[in-house]
């Protein structure tokens, strides 16, 4: 989860910077996981649902 908090004023630039700092970062966290598309990154694992091998 991912929040947010920006001051009641904000401009359309200050806001456009900050969603493409955000993107940035994703990029880059999902680039230094090794994560493919459409795998969890390790910190996910935990919470992804149980496998045929894994119920509980």
């Amino acid at each position: 989860m991912i929040r947010l908090l920006p001051p009641l004023t904000i401009t359309d630039e200050q806001t456009e910077a900050v969603l493409d700092r955000l993107a940035d970062a994703l990029d880059a966290a999902i680039r230094t996981s090794g994560a493919r598309s459409g795998e969890l990154p390790p910190a996910a694992a935990p919470f992804a649902p149980p496998t045929a091998g894994n119920r509980r």
